[in-house]
């Protein structure tokens, strides 16, 4: 594990192992017949790193005010003293200017009537921001796959490796025909398709408040964000482009480039954002479901309600499904699934919804698709996932744990019923599980969530991530609405 402040430029992390052979599945349950088992799961280790998982998050919350940069003049914070809290401890946390007598001075002056010698917890302590104490963070590369002989590198063009660590200044390139997915300290995760450029401009840590400091420069192509919903109110993370930025806090949102137009797209799946081109005098709040379009000249072109993604329905002929029109949208993004939480790629649009025939050997294991619409902008509407059974009444859905490899992990599914909730399966999955299946399952709505505890680089501590999505099983092909 690298650790270095350095390490983006300088030092190395050595290459995960090589992919081995694939073991066949293993049956770790129980059951009378195909037809009338209970629910059940089979898990595959495999150690290949270069493999499709999935990312998706649905947090809601607002940064309240307008973003700020971060490199913005520093104000006053307040700080809430917590248990434990002593004055040493939170000199610890802070960066004092040179003259400390006279900083102490300055702390004592701004919090009149509170002892700042004998702190009580639940007392606010004001101080001013640029004394916190900045760490270095880094992110990590927990998702790594390509089809093509090009792999993901570095500016400086060494080749990115899964599990590698990356830090402050690192520019990031996936080429045609890869995926990367990056994991932040505090579990926020960004989605780099094919094509896109990053740049991590800003990434750090401020021990004292808890606060990351995350500043994203997007250079070209589409980025995907889910957002930790429980960062701390004075956290800051930003994304940019050359002609926008876009301060968040806890919210499911994606910007990308127009290729042709240069044009800034930004899409709001969950949550509100707020962004601000280089030629509008304020920022646009987006709320959920919303995007805004800013063009190569840095103006705000107006809001847009983001499109439906199509329904499944049957086709004309038999034996085969298709996605209905939807009246909103241009265009259509359709894209076969490997796993039920694989990560989005860089799919290219098609103006009609296509037709899917079931499998001719009637496989037990369920065809996946996701499916989302386009407005004539070329902004991209929520997606939904669509498991498709030709064998019966109950089916075989895979997953991608290869994020968790070698950590312990918590598998939970469970299938929605109007406003019910039944709890399918909850387990623990062993370190070097890579694959699971989830067998057995009748058509309907489920909702899954992946759980495992992910290091970080020391002196931080080690923190939960959590996954999330929802997918919809549907037997003989029949209609089916998200």
């Amino acid at each position: 594990m690298c650790t270095s402040r350095k390490y983006a430029s300088s030092s190395t992390c050595p290459p995960p192992p090589n992919c081995c052979d694939s073991k066949p599945y293993t049956d770790l349950a129980t059951g009378s017949s195909q037809q009338k088992a209970p629910p059940m799961f089979e898990l595959r280790p495999t150690l290949c790193t270069c493999i499709t998982a999935a990312l998706s998050l649905h947090t809601s919350a607002m940064w309240a005010q307008a973003p700020e940069k971060i490199t913005a003049k520093p104000h006053v914070i307040a700080y809430a003293v917590q248990p434990g809290d002593s004055l040493t401890s939170v000199i610890q946390g802070l960066q004092l200017p040179e003259h400390s007598a006279q900083a102490l001075s300055r702390l004592h002056t701004m919090n009149p009537g509170h002892s700042i010698t004998a702190l009580r917890p639940g007392q606010t302590l004001q101080i001013p921001e640029n004394w916190l104490r900045q760490e270095a963070a880094h992110v990590r590369v927990n998702h790594l796959s390509c089809t093509g002989t090009l792999l993901p590198e570095l500016s400086d063009g060494r080749v990115l490796a899964q599990d590698q660590w990356l830090a402050e200044g690192s520019t990031i390139k996936v080429p045609a025909g890869c995926k990367v997915g990056l994991l932040l300290q505090d579990g926020s995760r960004l989605q780099l398709p094919s094509g896109a450029v990053l740049r991590l401009d800003v990434l750090r840590h401020q021990p004292l408040h808890k606060a990351p400091l995350v500043q994203i420069h997007l250079l070209q192509g589409k980025l995907g964000l889910d957002i930790y919903k429980q960062r701390p109110a004075r956290s800051r993370f930003e994304v940019q482009t050359p002609k926008a930025i876009t301060g968040v806090r806890g919210t499911q949102f994606r910007v990308g480039i127009a290729p042709d137009s240069q044009a800034t797209l930004i899409e709001v799946l969950e949550g509100k954002v707020q962004a601000q081109g280089e030629a509008d005098p304020q920022n646009q709040t987006i709320e959920k479901r919303e995007g805004l379009v800013i063009n190569a000249q840095g103006q705000n072109q107006g809001l847009e309600a983001l499109p439906p993604p199509p329904v499944l329905g049957v086709a004309p002929q038999a034996n085969a499904w298709a996605f209905m029109p939807v009246a909103q949208a241009h265009a259509y993004l359709i894209e076969q699934l490997g796993s039920a939480n694989a990560m989005a790629t860089d799919t290219p649009p098609v103006t009609q919804a296509p037709t899917v025939v079931a499998t001719a050997d009637r496989s037990p294991q369920a065809q996946l698709y996701r499916a989302a619409s386009l407005t004539r902008s070329g902004l991209q509407g929520p997606s939904a996932t669509y498991a498709m059974c030709s064998h019966g009444q109950h089916c075989g859905v895979p997953f991608d744990l290869s994020e968790a490899h070698g950590r312990t992990k918590r598998f939970e599914l469970q299938q929605v019923k109007g406003s019910a909730v039944q709890t399918i399966l909850n387990a623990q999955v062993p370190l070097n599980t890579t694959h699971m299946i989830a067998t057995g399952l009748a058509p309907g709505r489920y909702h899954w969530h992946i759980e495992y505890t992910e290091p970080s680089p020391p002196p931080q501590p080690d923190h939960t991530v959590r996954t999330q999505g929802d997918f919809i099983l549907t037997g003989q092909p029949n209609v089916s609405a998200p």
